[in-house]
Order: structure tokens, then sequence, then C-alpha cells
């Protein structure tokens, strides 16, 4: 007999399959990050504020180099935040040359330039492009803020997963990521103008018992999903209910029926942008980084047993007369 599945079990169910889907290319992302950018990923939640040193199989820093010079390229090629990189105009050619049209479009185009600097996007931007350039995926969102008009989040691979629209276009997303108490509390219960007060109903037990003992900052897991309103109304209230995305904040392991916070989007606010893409694959597949992984690792070889070679001509295993030959002797260096 089939039995209908909750909201929190639809939203599971939709992180499991993406998740699974996208772990087949778990372990060439690892490696990628080992020889390329050894911090930029996440496959474990708990990876948060971890400060372990990452980087012992990088003797040359040669790659990394190549790669920082990569991103900041495109950066100041693409979306230079010293110049216009982009200019307003209409389909029809004759309508944008038309004098009140052309000021309007000029006017436009001026204050998004203004919004895009007092923003973080310039910032997070050249982490954008080095995620595609390295790994050959990449993902950011862009949120409203009440400070900043805008602000871009750009998420570290392994944390997330994407699915795609039958257009090929990326229009689901899911991120498992840790917050600590007090931050889940200043983020969801604080919600009125009232800052004092806080909506209890959106946490779980656990949550709760963790502030009544002043353990602010234990981490809790969190899950964010993005997908497409089936049943998008627009005669309805709430944005959740009527926007074409709807989104879902809620704690892993929560209590049944309680969300962090249920909401909608008009546009989808993932940029999810793939470097090369093969046939129907959600995933990048191909990217400088892969590329030149082969040659960055024979290069880490190369300088390792270059390094061996110096220290044996430097530090010779022994060096003795010629009536120790018969001996044994090590090969270590000294």
């Amino acid at each position: 007999m089939f039995t209908e599945l909750t909201k929190k079990q639809q939203y599971e169910q939709t992180r499991a399959g993406l998740m699974t889907e996208r772990s087949s290319f778990d372990a060439h992302w690892q490696e990628l990050a080992t020889y390329l950018r050894p911090r930029r990923t996440r496959f474990m939640v708990t990876d948060r504020t971890k400060g372990d040193r990452r980087n012992q199989n990088i003797i040359d820093n040669t790659p990394l180099q190549a790669a920082r010079t990569l991103q900041s390229g495109m950066h100041a090629g693409l979306t230079s935040p010293a110049r216009p990189c982009f200019r307003l105009t209409t389909p029809d050619a004759s309508l944008a040359e038309f004098p009140p049209v052309k000021e309007w479009l000029h006017l436009v185009t001026t204050r998004m330039l203004t919004v895009f600097l007092r923003s973080n996007l310039y910032n997070a931007l050249p982490t954008l492009y080095g995620d595609m350039a390295v790994f050959g995926t990449a993902a950011m969102s862009v949120l409203e803020d009440g400070e900043d008009l805008m602000r871009c989040y750009c998420y570290p691979l392994g944390s997330y997963a994407i699915g795609l629209d039958g257009r090929g276009r990326a229009n689901t997303f899911v991120r498992d990521y840790i917050m600590t108490v007090r931050q889940l509390v200043e983020t969801y219960g604080r919600t009125g103008t009232n800052r004092r007060f806080i909506d209890w109903s959106r946490f779980s037990q656990t949550v709760r018992n963790a502030w009544d003992r002043g353990n602010y900052e234990s981490p809790i897991e969190v899950s964010w999903i993005v997908q497409p309103n089936d049943g998008a109304d627009d005669s309805k209230l709430y944005a959740k209910d009527r926007l074409p995305f709807t989104s879902c904040h809620f704690e892993r392991g929560g209590d049944e029926g309680t969300f962090l916070r249920e909401s909608g989007f008009a546009h989808f606010p993932i940029l999810a942008p793939r470097w090369d893409v093969t046939a129907e694959d959600t995933y990048g597949t191909d990217c400088p980084g892969m590329t030149a992984l082969g040659d960055v690792k024979g290069l880490q070889i190369m300088q390792r047993r270059k390094a061996q070679a110096i220290d044996k001509a430097i530090n010779p295993p022994l060096v003795g007369p010629p009536q120790l030959r018969q001996q044994k002797t090590s090969l270590l260096p000294g």
C-alpha cells in the first residue's frame, strides 16, 4: 500500500537522490583538490573550521599558482570591477538608440554596477571561476541582503548537489552545512521587529535544550533545498506557495514538520556554471584542472625524486676507504 510522504520526507528523498548521483565524481574531485586546491572541498560537514594541513602532496606549487593566474585572468577579462563588464540593450537595435530608451538603459546599467560594487560580488566571482577551472563545476547563490541589497555565497565543492531541468539548466540545489545554535537562533529565530522574541516553533528540541543549557556553540547539521514549485499559485499569499521556486532550510534529524525557514524565489538563485559538459551529464566532465592533473602529479613526483638525488649528492649514503666495501651499508642519506 502506497504511503504519502510528508514534506520533509520528500525533501530528504530529493536530497538523497541528488547526493547519490553526484557520488561518482567525489573521488576525482578529491584527487584534484589534493594537488590543486587543497582547501576548497568539503565532503563532510564536520570539516568546518578545521585547520589541519592538507598540502602534504605538493612539493612544487607551480600548478597552484597557474590555477590562481587562470581565475584572476578570467575575473579581469570577464567581470573586472575596474570597468563596465556589460551594457543593457533591447532586442530591437533601433529602439535601443531612441534617446529616452537609451538614457533609461544607461541609468539602469549604472545603478546595477553600483549595486555590484557595494556587494561582495567581485570578491565571490574569482572563487567561482577557480572552482569551475579546477573541478569543472561551481556553485554560487545570489540572495537578497538587508544591508547591501544583494550578497553572494560561493559554496565549497562536496557540500552541495545540483539537478537539471529538461533543457539541461540547473533548477534544483541541495546543500549540507553546519551552523551553531547561536547562529541558528539569530538567523531563523529572531524574525520579527522585536529582536528579543525567539520563535522556538522553528527549532527541534535538541536546539532548544542546547540554548537553555548555554551551549551556544554546539554544531547543528542543516540542509537547504531549492527546487521547482510544481504547485505554484499566484493567488496564494506566501512566497513558498506562489513563486516558481520553493526554498526550505531544515535541521537534519530534526522534528517532523519543523522547518527553519520556508520561502520562495521568482528566479533560481543559484549560479551553477560548468566548464564543459558531456551530453546530459549534470556535472562538468572536462576543465583545465582535469586536463593537467597527470602533468601535475608527474611534476610532484619529479620534484620529489630530484630532491632525493640532491640530498644523496650533497650528503651521500657512505664515504669510506675501499677496505670497507664488503661491509653492510645503508643507502639512506647520512
